[in-house]
């Protein structure tokens, strides 16, 4: 039918140019050029007209339609159109922009408004316009909207009954189109304004909105699933931070309390005066870089700053301020340099060679030995404690806030992991119970710096 009735409206028009050419030519040459000029310039106007003009257009979409088609929608386009609107990126359109029109424009609607419930309240509150006033608009469980949408279950017409508050905020509306989602019941609402043409609404025109309505839904449903996932990755990135932070500061609490056990014996010893200087100004610089840390984020998952750590070095400077003995060995092999920073280097290592103290009895020394293989340095701390079981090493070693110690945090063995595999690493664990633990530090070594670079850290 639409395509017979395409040949007859042109047929028509073929003839009817037809015969108004014959009949301007009885009046003369400078009349028919007149009127040529004036029928093309008023088709060039009505082609401008209508290709600007969206009122336009969407009435002649409505003509072709209603008469024309015996379903109102090609549901294949409308999915595309939908699926296409809300899986834009957010540089184009807001996400709530994005859902309105989803909604708006299988119905020609020029404008909407999003109300949405936020987790946990009866309410509806505004969430986003699209050329409408942006209002904070917030509607109790009350409200006659409510009651107007049945519980989800259908499309408002606000044409005739529009509440008083929505018209005072966002002016006269025309639908009120449910969000419902099967988990949490009726999300929210699209309110949209008069279309730009006359629009005749059915049945299909309402189921189609429904499911749109659904489809809408869960979007925003997922969406706000998302930005909570992300928020709670945040909280636990920053509980994560703090648990370490709270480990070193244990550390160095433990340090000042041997500085004052000692204090009453060596406080007039000169050398004890020059050593608890330091001491107590690198515990005062340290607490300032931990709280700096808590303070900032943590890097991002990218490649890390070319930074390196010369681990013999910075084994010997951490060995020899503690009381503990430690011995250590190298393969003889020119110091290389492994890729680490060097203050997370002394972080991991450090709470490892505390590990190994604790487990190894008084005057056993804890034995380091520092070894290059293909291109990686390995560290072994091997102490003479008392071993774990392959159990406790599975389950509970580097489970956080897990720990057999009396006054142990389970933080320690833990961090010193996350710190080695951050820069490229691993950590492995060697144990028998009787026969001690021997934790395994593996690092990619670095490109070779300049010698005075080098000398310069293992003076430092």
């Amino acid at each position: 039918m639409f395509h017979g009735a395409t040949l007859v409206v042109a047929g028509a028009f073929l003839l009817g140019v037809g015969a108004a050419g014959e009949a301007l030519r009885h009046f003369g040459a400078d009349w028919g050029r007149a009127a040529q000029a004036s029928l093309l310039a008023g088709g060039v106007l009505v082609l401008v007209v209508a290709a600007a003009s969206r009122s336009v257009r969407s009435k002649v979409r409505r003509l072709v339609v209603d008469h024309f088609f015996t379903a109102r929608y090609d549901y294949r386009q409308e999915w595309l159109r939908c699926a296409t609107a809300l899986s834009a990126p957010d540089n184009e359109a807001p996400a709530p922009v994005r859902a309105i029109r989803a909604i708006a424009d299988p119905v020609d609607s020029p404008a909407g408004v999003l109300l949405l419930r936020d987790p946990g309240e009866p309410g509806l509150r505004w969430t986003g316009s699209w050329n409408l006033p942006a209002e904070p608009v917030a509607l109790p469980e009350d409200h006659a909207l409510f009651a107007a949408l049945r519980d989800g279950g259908w499309v408002a017409v606000l044409a005739t009954d529009l509440p008083a508050d929505l018209r005072a905020a966002f002016g006269p509306l025309w639908l009120a189109v449910p969000l419902l989602h099967h988990r949490e019941g009726l999300l929210g609402a699209v309110l949209l304004a008069r279309p730009r043409a006359a629009f005749t609404l059915d049945q299909e025109v309402f189921d189609l909105l429904r499911t749109l309505g659904r489809e809408v839904a869960m979007f925003l449903a997922e969406r706000r699933a998302a930005e909570r996932l992300v928020d709670e990755r945040r909280l636990a990135d920053y509980a994560k931070r703090f648990a370490f932070v709270a480990h070193d500061v244990k550390t160095v609490s433990s340090q000042l309390s041997l500085l004052l056990a000692n204090a009453d014996e060596n406080l007039q010893d000169p050398e004890f005066q020059r050593d608890m200087l330091l001491t107590v100004r690198a515990s005062a610089t340290r607490i300032n870089t931990l709280i700096a840390r808590l303070r900032q984020p943590e890097e991002a998952p990218v490649a890390p700053p070319a930074t390196a750590v010369a681990p013999l070095a910075r084994l010997r400077a951490i060995a020899g301020a503690r009381a503990h003995p430690i011995h250590i060995e190298d393969d003889g092999q020119a110091p290389d340099l492994a890729a680490m920073a060097p203050e997370r280097f002394d972080a991991a290592v450090t709470h490892l060679l505390d590990n190994a103290a604790e487990a190894s009895g008084p005057g056993e020394p804890v034995q380091v030995r520092v070894r290059h293989e293909a291109g990686r340095i390995v560290v072994d701390i091997t102490d003479r404690g008392q071993g774990m079981t392959p159990e406790f090493i599975r389950d509970e070693l580097f489970r956080p806030l897990s720990t057999s110690k009396p006054r142990g945090s389970g933080i320690g063995a833990w961090q010193a992991r996350d710190l080695l595999r951050g820069a490229g690493g691993d950590l492995a664990v060697l144990s028998r119970p009787g026969a001690g633990t021997t934790m395994r530090l593996t690092l990619p070594a670095a490109a070779a710096r300049p010698l005075e670079a080098a000398a310069q850290e293992r003076c430092a």
